[in-house]
């Protein structure tokens, strides 16, 4: 991949180059993506359904003086150095992450505008599937906006999926969107797992005063409701789909933990109010894909002097930390997989090696394989270890990349001279 921490001079020299003579070679954020995120296309072709999270994230870069980027603000602090990514990632209804479909960067755009942007992207990706793949777009409450819901007037394949924070009146008459959702029949009760509630882990722990719960029973109800413009008065109202989800026993002297959601897609019955719930939950997947490219990948330690040099090797950061969320993902779940699923030849020549080197067992299916490329990175795979986290399987991966470049250049090597004997 050439994304490594250990190379020789002369693969540092060609990356500098490559950074330096990005504009020289339009070598954009786009044109890098552009292979990956067309393989991203192929493989949701195989998919029924596709959910195409989307969102902003903070590349800081404050402890670095050198650098010379964008000024954003975070939420805990007063204005510090770095980029604004805005991404999306695809995943399938299992919450299999397929590929980064964007990766676009951003001085002080609204994040309404770059959910927007990305919602063109996604439908302009959509548009070369089967009429039988339903594809979602994924947001969290940033995206909550009139203009967003509103979209889907003009798109032509993609469904709008959010997460609402805004209780907007609806009608002259007092009618608010929060009020006319809870107040709609209670279609059942959903039980909520401890998995699906992690990324909510904040907002549990102020309603419920630090516990966080392992799971919960959450009673659902949904109805349509029409939504009036909020800036552009002359624009026609638009109607969705409203879910309300309410915690039914919440610990003693604590509020009730609630959702609210709005779709695009029509929902008639508690099992499709339940499914719509579960992608808005898969989302947390693009967060852990931003966690993984900081705190695995390190991509806030680079250094370079311009923010120019910045957006392409965050571009194929972001591939890599792809790939460990894939890695991680599929290590539950691989048994039955071949490695060659997800490594090269040339990479699983390696893990053999590596494997024969240490005596270890030899790779038979790809969670034997993510088990080698985690110990390569320092894991030690004692019996109650917890499972490898991000940062050890960046290691491992950047570990088996210099040995597999190191592999296929001698292989080159040995085609144009005599091999000598062992």
């Amino acid at each position: 991949m050439g994304i490594i921490p250990e190379l020789n001079s002369s693969a540092v020299n060609a990356a500098w180059r490559f950074t330096q003579n990005a504009d020289q070679f339009a070598d954009t954020p786009e044109s890098i993506l552009a292979p990956h995120r067309q393989q991203t296309i192929e493989r949701m072709r195989t998919q029924p359904v596709v959910l195409c999270a989307q969102g902003d994230t903070l590349i800081s870069f404050s402890t670095q003086s050198k650098i010379r980027t964008a000024t954003g603000k975070k939420p805990t602090s007063a204005e510090t150095s770095g980029v604004r990514m805005h991404a999306a990632i695809a995943l399938n209804e299992n919450g299999l992450p397929l590929g980064i479909l964007r990766c676009a960067y951003g001085k002080k755009t609204p994040k309404t505008r770059n959910c927007l942007y990305g919602l063109r992207d996604i439908d302009q990706a959509a548009s070369d599937l089967a009429d039988e793949t339903q594809v979602f777009s994924v947001m969290d409450r940033d995206a909550d906006a009139f203009e967003i819901l509103s979209s889907q007037q003009t798109l032509k394949r993609t469904h709008v999926l959010v997460r609402t924070k805004q209780d907007r009146e609806l009608g002259r008459d007092g009618e608010t969107l929060f009020k006319t959702m809870s107040s709609a029949a209670p279609a059942g009760v959903i039980r909520v797992e401890a998995d699906a509630l992690r990324h909510w882990r904040k907002s549990i722990r102020t309603a419920h005063k630090g516990a966080v719960p392992q799971n919960m029973q959450m009673q659902v109800r949904f109805r349509k409701v029409t939504l009036p413009p909020t800036k552009n008065h002359t624009q026609s109202p638009v109607q969705v789909w409203g879910i309300h989800l309410r915690e039914l026993y919440p610990p003693e002297n604590t509020a009730p933990l609630e959702c609210y959601l709005l779709t695009t897609k029509e929902v008639t019955s508690l099992e499709e109010a339940e499914q719509m719930f579960g992608y808005y939950n898969l989302r947390r997947h693009l967060d852990g894909t931003f966690q993984i490219l900081k705190t695995g990948c390190k991509a806030e330690r680079l250094e370079m002097q311009d923010v120019q040099y910045l957006h392409p090797e965050l571009t194929l950061y972001m591939v890599t930390a792809w790939i460990i969320m894939l890695m991680k993902f599929l290590r539950h779940m691989a048994e039955e997989l071949p490695a060659e699923m997800l490594f090269t030849e040339s990479e699983l020549q390696m893990i053999r090696v590596y494997a024969n080197s240490y005596n270890l067992p030899e790779s038979n299916d790809l969670a034997s394989a993510i088990l080698l490329v985690a110990m390569m990175g320092g894991y030690i795979n004692r019996k109650h270890d917890p499972p490898p986290g991000p940062a050890i399987l960046w290691r491992g991966y950047a570990n088996l990349r210099t040995r597999a470049a190191a592999y296929e250049e001698m292989t080159a090597f040995y085609d144009l001279v005599e091999r000598p004997s062992p």
